[in-house]
């Protein structure tokens, strides 16, 4: 049990952020989400560039590096701290 109110809150907050980036990796793959609206999602803002890539089925990680390589974005980054530039490129290309 958390010891105070600001520790409890903390933890409620990271386990939101947590649902909802497991909420968004999950419409991507059931297909209600498109890959390039997921970039934009404010959901999504804690999910790793490469993690969201890899999602939709059939897509692994040779396919998902040689993506990342063309476009000149490092995947380790997550979707909150790519520009806005980024997000669009990949959002295009996805």
């Amino acid at each position: 049990m958390p010891a105070n109110k600001q520790q409890a809150a903390a933890l409620n907050e990271a386990n939101r952020v947590r649902f909802n980036a497991a909420d968004v990796k999950r419409e991507v793959r059931d297909g209600r989400l498109l890959l390039g609206d997921a970039v934009f999602d404010d959901r999504a803002q804690s999910i790793v560039l490469r993690t969201l890539l890899m999602t939709p089925s059939r897509v692994g990680p040779v396919r998902v590096d040689r993506l990342l390589r063309r476009l000149e974005i490092n995947g380790h980054k997550r979707i909150g701290d790519l520009t806005d530039r980024q997000r669009q490129v990949v959002a295009d290309a996805a």
